[in-house]
C-alpha cells in the first residue's frame, strides 16, 4: 500500500498528483492563509488569557501579535518554497513527456482538435495513451496543460522566425507580428472577441480570477487569456518591458482589427465575385475562399497545416457534422489521386463526409471511385452553382 503525502491539510497518493494540484492552485492555496485581521484577533484572544499570568492587555497583545507574526510569516515562506519546488518538478515531468510525444502524438492531437469544439471529448482519450505509455496517473488537466506547452513552443518557434529580422522592437511590433503572423487570422477566428466576458476583463471592470471564475466554461475567454500569457511570456523571454493593462488592451485591438480587415476583405470579394476571378487565383488562394465562403455559411472552419495535411486542406463543421475538404486549383482534370487523398483524410480527421472541389473537371475513373467512397465532388460546371448556395 502505497504512502499517503499531505500538503496543505490535503492528501495525495503520489508526488505528482500533489505536485499537480500545486501548481494549478498555487493562488488558492496562498490566498487560503489567514490575513492582518484574523491575526489581531487572535492575538487579542491570547493578550486575554496572558491577563491570568499577570501581564497587561496591551504588553500581552504586542508580545502575541509579534510572535505569531513571526511564525506565521516563517511558515508562508516555507509554503512559497514548496510551491516553487513542487511545480518546478511538476513541469520537468511534462516537458519530458511532451519532448518525447511532440512530433507524433501531440502534434497530430493539436492539429486534429485543439481549437475544436471535440476537444473537451477528445483530451481523456490521450490522458489514457499518456497514463500507459509512461505509467503516469495523468488527468485531463494535466494534459490540457501539456497540449498548452506544445502550442507555446510551437507559437515561439514560428514568433522567433518573424521577429529576428526587426531590430529592438517595440511592444507595438511585437503585438502586430503576434496576432498577424503567429496566431494569423485563423486562430483569431476561433474566438468571438465581442464576447462580453473578453471586453469587460479588457477594460478591467472586474479582477481577471473573478471572470475566469464566471466564465469557467467560456472557450472565447479562456482562448484569449490563453493568447495573452502567450504574448507575456514570450515578451519576458526577450526582455521586452511592458504595461499588462496596455498589453490586453493592445492585443484586444490589434486582433478586432485584423478580424475587421479580414472581414472588409471577403465582403468586397463576394460583392464583386465573378468565376473570372477564380481563373486568376492560384491554389493557396482558391482554398482561402473557400474557406471563407464556409465561415460565411455559419461553419467552423480549421486550415489543415500546408505540409502534412493527410490530404485535407480545410476541414469544416456545422450542427455536429465535420467534413474534410480538398481544394484543386486545376484547369485539366483531377484523378483518383484526389479522391483516395481525401478518403484517407475523413478517416485521420475523424469526419462524416468528404468533398474534393476543383476548378477544373473529374475523370471517370475519380467519379467512380468517389461514388464508391461516399465523396462528393464539385468540378467546374457546378462551382458557381455551389458558391451561390453557400452564400
Amino acid at each position: 500500500m502505497s504512502k499517503k503525502i499531505h500538503f496543505n491539510g490535503e492528501t495525495f497518493d503520489s508526488e505528482f498528483k500533489r505536485n499537480s494540484y500545486v501548481f494549478h492552485n498555487k493562488e488558492k492555496i496562498l490566498s487560503s492563509f489567514p490575513g492582518f485581521f484574523s491575526l489581531a484577533v487572535v492575538s487579542f484572544f491570547i493578550s486575554l488569557i496572558l491577563l491570568f499570568f499577570g501581564l497587561d492587555i496591551f504588553s500581552g497583545f504586542i508580545l502575541s501579535f509579534i510572535l505569531i507574526s513571526f511564525g506565521y510569516k516563517s511558515h508562508v515562506s516555507n509554503v512559497k518554497k514548496e510551491i516553487d519546488e513542487y511545480s518546478d518538478e511538476y513541469l520537468v515531468v511534462l516537458n519530458n513527456i511532451e519532448y518525447k510525444i511532440r512530433n507524433t502524438v501531440l502534434k497530430d492531437f493539436f492539429d486534429r482538435y485543439y481549437f475544436s469544439q471535440d476537444v473537451q471529448e477528445k483530451i481523456p482519450e490521450l490522458t489514457n495513451f499518456i497514463n500507459e505509455k509512461f505509467n503516469k496517473e495523468f488527468t485531463d488537466i494535466d494534459t490540457f496543460y501539456l497540449l498548452r506547452i506544445y502550442f507555446k513552443n510551437e507559437l515561439f518557434k514560428e514568433f522567433d522566425t518573424y521577429i529576428k529580422d526587426l531590430k529592438s522592437p517595440s511592444v507595438d511590433d511585437v503585438v502586430t507580428v503576434y496576432v498577424n503572423k503567429v496566431l494569423g487570422i485563423d486562430l483569431v477566428e476561433a474566438i468571438d472577441i465581442n464576447d462580453p466576458s473578453i471586453s469587460v476583463f479588457v477594460d478591467d471592470t472586474v479582477e481577471k480570477n473573478v471572470v475566469v471564475e464566471f466564465n469557467k466554461e467560456n472557450n472565447n475567454f479562456a482562448t484569449f487569456i490563453l493568447f495573452l500569457d502567450f504574448l507575456k511570456e514570450y515578451l519576458i523571454k526577450k526582455n521586452i518591458s511592458f504595461d499588462e493593462k496596455e498589453l490586453k488592451t493592445l492585443l484586444f485591438k490589434k486582433i478586432k482589427l485584423l478580424r475587421a480587415e479580414h472581414f472588409e476583405k471577403r465582403l468586397s470579394f463576394s460583392e464583386n465575385f465573378n468565376l473570372e476571378k477564380i481563373n486568376t487565383m492560384n491554389g493557396f488562394e482558391f482554398e482561402s475562399f473557400i474557406g471563407d465562403l464556409f465561415k460565411k455559411a455559419g461553419y467552423v472552419v480549421k486550415v489543415t497545416k500546408k505540409t502534412g495535411d493527410q490530404g485535407a486542406d480545410i476541414l469544416v463543421k456545422k450542427n455536429g457534422i465535420c467534413t474534410a475538404v480538398q481544394t484543386k486549383k486545376y484547369s485539366g482534370s483531377v484523378g483518383n489521386k484526389a479522391v483516395q487523398e481525401i478518403v484517407a483524410a475523413k478517416k485521420f480527421y475523424d469526419c462524416d463526409k468528404a468533398l474534393v472541389i476543383t476548378t477544373g473537371y473529374f475523370t471517370k475513373s475519380a467519379v467512380d471511385l468517389a461514388k464508391k467512397n461516399d465523396v462528393r465532388l464539385i468540378d467546374k460546371k457546378n462551382l458557381e452553382t455551389f458558391i451561390d448556395i453557400l452564400q
